[in-house]
């Protein structure tokens, strides 16, 4: 973008603020609001770019972290100030050892898409080679391992599945995985799956994700019905009109929801506002009392009541 006759590159794209460099290496930081007032005005004016250097420093600095960014504006600032004057920083605490390999490092990465800001990102979540040294056979072996032999009713430990696991690999040849390893690998499992296959449905229902609201896409949960139950407060639109003439606004009304059959137990209905008096919570106490009663007399009708006005 083009502003007060100088060129300027976005190399940061916050929530607040927007960091600008410029062609000759000065770093300015501009509130977004300002921004867009003065893109508005035509007094910045955003030039596009035949390469695709663009669109390599846009996914550069989106691939960032958010503390990398940080650091990388710590460090933008004192080499700003260093090819401002020439002269190294003083008031920094930066060894001059360190302060020149961040120097070369912005120079290269300018030199190579455009913007040295790029340089001085730490890139620290590359760091590290976590490239698998296991073979194909081997892993494909303790997978069958862990699916067959440690994930049973049987419930063996890990150091007894990893030495049937040793065994099966020196009969087929193949190096076989650490025990380090094996345990590393059990970990990664799902624990819901895991703990299913391994202690049963009992063991495994503590594990399962507790769904605080039921709609239509909310999937059947709990054993049997009767064991979980949803309430619900729904204010209805429709008016409310006494005997006497007398609006009485629009009604609540609070049903009790089987999540295994999806079946209404029970329903209280109130054209009292809460405003007025009639409280969640009594509405709450109503409706169990309403599905108490309908389970003591047996009846499969759902059960009701409507609150006199």
């Amino acid at each position: 973008m083009t502003w007060d006759g100088h060129q300027w590159k976005v190399v940061n794209l916050g929530e607040t603020t927007v960091s600008l460099l410029s062609d000759d290496q000065r770093l300015t930081e501009l509130p977004l609001h300002l921004l867009e007032s003065l893109i508005g005005q035509n007094r910045i004016c955003v030039i596009s770019s035949g390469d695709n250097s663009g669109s390599i420093i846009y996914e550069r600095i989106s691939r960032a972290r958010e503390s990398d960014l940080y650091i990388a504006n710590q460090r933008a600032r004192v080499i700003s100030q260093y090819l401002e004057s020439g002269k190294f920083p003083c008031e920094t605490d930066t060894t001059r050892r360190t302060f020149f390999r961040w120097l070369a490092q912005y120079r290269a990465a300018e030199a190579s898409s455009g913007s040295g800001y790029l340089g001085l990102l730490p890139e620290s979540a590359r760091r590290g080679n976590y490239t698998s040294r296991l073979s194909e056979a081997t892993r494909s072996l303790m997978g069958e391992f862990l699916n067959n032999d440690y994930e049973t009713l049987k419930q063996k430990t890990r150091y007894v599945s990893w030495a049937g696991l040793k065994l099966a690999c020196d009969d087929q040849a193949v190096e076989a995985p650490s025990y380090k390893t094996f345990c590393i690998a059990v970990k990664k499992r799902p624990v819901l799956d895991q703990t299913l296959k391994r202690q049963g449905r009992r063991a495994s229902y503590q594990l399962e994700t507790f769904y605080w609201e039921l709609d239509l896409k909310t999937p059947r949960h709990g054993d049997r019905p009767f064991e979980i139950v949803h309430i619900d407060h729904t204010e209805l639109d429709v008016e409310t009109v006494a005997s006497t003439g007398q609006n009485l606004g629009r009604p609540w009304i609070t049903i009790a929801t089987d999540a295994y059959s999806r079946r209404t137990l029970s329903f209280y209905l109130s054209p009292v506002n809460e405003a007025q008096g009639d409280s969640r919570a009594r509405q709450e106490i109503l409706t169990i009392g309403e599905q108490v009663r309908g389970a003591a007399s047996r009846r499969p009708a759902t059960r009701g009541r409507v609150h006199p006005a």
